[in-house]
């Protein structure tokens, strides 16, 4: 990235949306907010809010210079409607800025502004709420070798009912026929009773 190259974030929640710009090195030259920003809970008014809080954070700022962008966005699903997303559009477009915008949930925001860790569990509670527990399912070949796994168990367990129901349906015979020798009188281990008269 160029020296002169700069970044933004943006957080759109419920309650306020959130912009900052900043350099190369980290350091916050801009910020901006505004009404809330999330396009579900506030269809009309949050692409407006999104370009206030974007033109207060430029302010003094070559928008041109902002080369990467990622924003959070609580109810960003509604991104997908091209009336929404197009409001959106113009809101950036207007402020100048000439980098494509990329737009994530709102837990990837939160989870990266708590910690550098790659996978872990996060939590939000403010206007709306939301978790995501962690680790993160595997990608890539640890997924193929997970799912491989997962296969292997599968197999095994479909590989067991034929000798467990033999065995389960001779426990429930043998019991059977000790339930019915008791009900003759039988011995259940010895089998029929025998009866032995004196002197034979």
């Amino acid at each position: 990235m160029p020296a002169s190259a700069l970044v933004l974030g943006g957080d759109l929640g419920g309650t306020s949306t959130r912009i900052v710009i900043a350099d190369h090195e980290g350091n916050v030259i801009g910020r901006g907010a505004a009404a809330g920003g999330n396009p579900t809970s506030h269809p009309a008014s949050a692409a407006a809010n999104f370009g206030q809080a974007i033109h207060q954070a430029l302010d003094g700022i070559d928008p041109t210079l902002v080369s990467t962008a990622v924003i959070g966005a609580a109810g960003g699903s509604a991104l997908s409607n091209p009336g929404v997303k197009a409001q959106f559009d113009a809101a950036w477009s207007g402020a100048g800025l000439v980098c494509e915008p990329d737009f994530i949930g709102d837990l990837e925001v939160a989870f990266a502004s708590g910690t550098p860790e790659p996978a872990g569990t996060v939590l939000i509670a403010g206007t709306g709420s939301a978790a995501r527990p962690g680790p993160r399912p595997p990608t890539g070949p640890h997924r193929r070798r997970a799912r491989l796994a997962a296969r292997r168990r599968r197999v095994r367990i479909l590989a067991r009912p034929r000798s467990d129901a033999q065995s389960v349906a001779r426990s429930r015979s043998g019991r059977a026929d000790r339930t019915a020798r008791r009900g003759r009188g039988e011995s259940p281990a010895a089998g029929p009773r025998r009866t032995r008269e004196c002197g034979a």
